[in-house]
């Protein structure tokens, strides 16, 4: 089984993701991570080339990819050669926070044990601020919490 950590950009989900495999032992993905290997620039660049179509395209890509991985070898941070289970996990993954945008995504979640870290507007308003991300260093306060609505109601929709 592989637990998926999805959540608004800046919750913790790459820092949960890490600390859950080197506590149990068990190796880790990052779909923004994985992205960016799997064409060879940064998720920056591949919008400002591709625009963003194409990059929740190669995001799906990528999230579809965490099924098959082996969590001992490839894009895990943390090789383990016993990658064994805690609780019958094989693997973590940090989901960017976008990934709910496609529909397919949040079809493939619902399915798949996961963690949602929601942690307030306004610790995340700060987290922001202190270290924006991509999609949050371009968009006003307004509608970055216009984002934050929406999403909301995309990981919700995901337990109901």
């Amino acid at each position: 089984m592989i637990l998926y950590i999805i959540g608004f950009t800046r919750a913790g989900k790459s820092t949960m993701a890490c600390s859950l495999a080197k506590s149990w032992n068990i190796g880790f993905l990052d779909t923004d991570d994985m992205v960016e290997k799997l064409i060879g620039k940064s998720i920056e660049k591949c919008v400002q080339d591709e625009g963003w179509d194409a990059f929740r395209a190669h995001e799906t890509k990528a999230l579809y990819m965490t099924r098959e991985h082996d969590f001992a070898s490839g894009f895990s941070f943390d090789k383990k050669k016993d990658a064994g289970s805690a609780q019958g996990i094989k693997g973590v993954v940090s989901c960017g926070g976008g990934i709910v945008e496609r529909e397919e995504n949040r079809v493939f979640l619902r399915d798949m044990p996961l963690l949602w870290l929601s942690p307030s507007w306004k610790v995340l308003q700060k987290r922001i601020k202190e270290s924006p991300s991509m999609i949050a260093a371009k968009l006003s306060d307004d509608e970055l919490y216009k984002l934050y609505q929406r999403r909301m109601k995309l990981y919700r929709s995901l337990f109901e």
